[in-house]
């Protein structure tokens, strides 16, 4: 292990410390009975100089290989190592941390990346409400209580990104979402916020995706019953309008 170098991103080369991924691994584990040893134990690594983010990838596979029927735990114990990385490459990429939250919109919204509206709306909102977002999101951040399925499917389906990979927080698509549902209603932004964000509601695809982006199509299918005579035809229009 000692043997190891680790390649940084400015071409530095730098002793490999067990140390990083050990405190990854430690908060990853939390309360979920996972031995943190026994995922420590089994990382391998067969080269003598890797990249950081080749290491990362490692310790996410090393838990994604041991998702079972037998240890869904894994599951999330290997999603919040995802989110983790995730994390780390938002934060390089545009430099802002997730509790300074106002200014990741800004950024979104001054970029082209959000809808202007997400701004006023924002406006609108009291300094206490915001203080109990940004407080939310330092002590329950529901986006480190995520199976590693999810993280994947946000990354692949929902997620903003640009050409040197992901520029928005899953809390952050969340709290614009809210905004825009909301209209900057105090009280209707913190609720609608608070069950997006823990998952007690789900957005249909297409607002989930969409509807905090400039021209998005927040348009949804879904599938209607009628029946063979035109009182149920009509009938079966006035219901779905």
């Amino acid at each position: 292990m000692s043997a190891v170098v680790v390649i940084k991103k400015d071409g530095r080369e730098e002793a490999f410390s067990i140390d990083k991924i050990r405190r990854q691994i430690h908060k990853a584990v939390d309360k979920t009975g996972v031995n943190p040893l026994e995922l420590e134990s089994m990382l391998r690594f067969t080269k003598t100089k890797y990249k950081t983010s080749e290491i990362q990838d490692i310790v996410i596979e090393t838990g994604k290989n041991k998702i079972s029927k037998e240890q869904p735990e894994y599951n999330l114990v290997t999603g919040r190592l995802s989110m983790n990385n995730l994390y780390n490459e938002i934060w390089k990429n545009i430099r802002i941390s997730v509790e300074n939250w106002e200014d990741i919109i800004e950024y979104l919204c001054r970029n082209g990346y959000y809808k202007k509206d997400i701004i006023q709306y924002l406006k609108k909102l009291p300094k206490k409400t915001k203080k109990r977002v940004t407080q939310l999101i330092l002590s329950e951040n529901y986006d480190f209580n995520m199976l590693f399925s999810q993280v994947e499917v946000l990354k692949t389906k929902y997620l903003i990104k640009h050409k040197n990979g992901f520029i928005e927080y899953p809390v952050i698509a969340d709290i614009a979402n809210a905004l825009l549902l909301s209209e900057g209603n105090d009280v209707h932004f913190f609720k609608m916020f608070y069950y997006i964000h823990f998952q007690y509601i789900s957005l249909a695809t297409p607002f989930k995706r969409n509807l905090r982006r400039p021209n998005g199509n927040t348009g949804s299918c879904f599938i209607g019953e009628v029946g063979d005579s035109l009182s149920s035809i009509f009938k079966t229009h006035s219901d779905i309008g």
